[in-house]
């Protein structure tokens, strides 16, 4: 622990290495985190912030104040093996931003549409709050277009980007808009991560409930991840399922198996060398469709073709090869 403040931390920085371990609070631990890493004698690790709770909860901490997080994140500092945080590009977190203002503006619409439909049934409401609304929608149209061409002009800017964003169109179900708002979570997470990481980022991995023999509960997917990547994902996937045939079959095997549509479509999924993916226990099988495509994402970009054969399993290369013949 170090005292002093701010102007005793830099002074302590400037002779020896020091460790900071943050919690994530949106923008405002952003701003800090990237502050930190332009210093050369910092170390930072990002701790999720449900991770950081349970470690919590783990030291019989019940309260959470000011003091008791930052006894709890020093502590998990100390215990916990270091991940050094890896800062994501400006254009990857510029890209992130715009997209999520596009989510939110889009969440408007749809409301301001569905106020417009209830005032329209309606003879007793005044038609100038229906103009007024359209009016509203029109402005907001105009908002989303000249964000959209923003977030195009970024990824032409970016050769890399780019080609992540040519290779996303080429997947069955992924049209422009939906490879901007996929393209903007993933562009943020470090290069060496694994399909199966990808898939625990937008939390659609699978969380088991079981003791023993008698208790066992079916298996739900974790959401300890991006929900905007999940929503994100959601569209795509159901198209997926009319026009791309191996999700397609995969879907309706999964089906024959017993498993509910809505679970597949939703997001419980399956990763091809997961246990889950065994036939011979249905009951164990989450479904698959938005985890399958994000799957098929990850072995589309160029850096997962290099590194995947490090540390792939023998289920996830014949999983891969079959992708790659649709």
């Amino acid at each position: 622990m170090l005292s002093g403040g701010w102007i005793g931390f830099r002074r302590e920085a400037v002779h020896t290495r020091v460790r900071v371990c943050l919690e994530v609070t949106g923008n405002y631990s952003l701003d800090l985190a990237l502050t930190l890493q332009a210093h050369c004698q910092i170390e930072i690790n990002v701790v999720n912030p449900r991770r950081a709770r349970r470690f919590a909860e783990s030291l019989g901490e019940r309260s959470k104040t000011d003091p008791v997080d930052a006894h709890v994140l020093c502590e998990y500092a100390l215990r916990m093996p270091w991940v050094p945080w890896q800062p994501p590009s400006s254009t990857a977190l510029h890209l992130r931003a715009v997209m999520r203002a596009v989510e939110d503006l889009n969440s408007i619409l749809t409301q301001e549409k569905n106020r417009e439909h209830a005032l329209a049934a309606s003879e007793a409401l005044p038609s100038l709050v229906l103009r007024e609304l359209k009016r509203h929608q029109r402005y907001l149209q105009s908002r989303l277009e000249r964000l959209r061409r923003d977030a195009l002009r970024l990824v032409a800017r970016d050769p890399k980007l780019d080609r992540r964003f040519q290779l996303m169109q080429t997947t069955p179900g992924i049209g422009e808009n939906s490879a901007l708002q996929i393209l903007g979570e993933l562009a943020v997470l470090p290069d060496m991560l694994d399909a199966r990481q990808w898939v625990a980022f937008s939390g659609l991995d699978p969380r088991r409930f079981k003791s023993g023999t008698s208790v066992e509960q079916r298996p739900r997917i974790s959401r300890a991840g991006s929900r905007h990547l999940r929503r994100a994902l959601y569209m795509p996937a159901l198209v997926a399922l009319r026009h791309d045939p191996y999700l397609g079959s995969f879907y309706q095997h999964l089906l024959k198996l017993g498993k509910a549509r809505l679970s597949l479509s939703c997001g419980n999924f399956c990763t091809p060398s997961s246990p889950c993916s065994d036939p011979i226990n249905p009951t164990m099988a989450p479904g698959c469709v938005p985890s399958s495509l994000q799957t098929n994402l990850w072995h589309l970009t160029a850096e997962a073709k290099r590194e995947r054969v490090l540390h792939t399993t023998p289920k996830e290369k014949n999983f891969c090869q079959r992708t790659e013949n649709l």
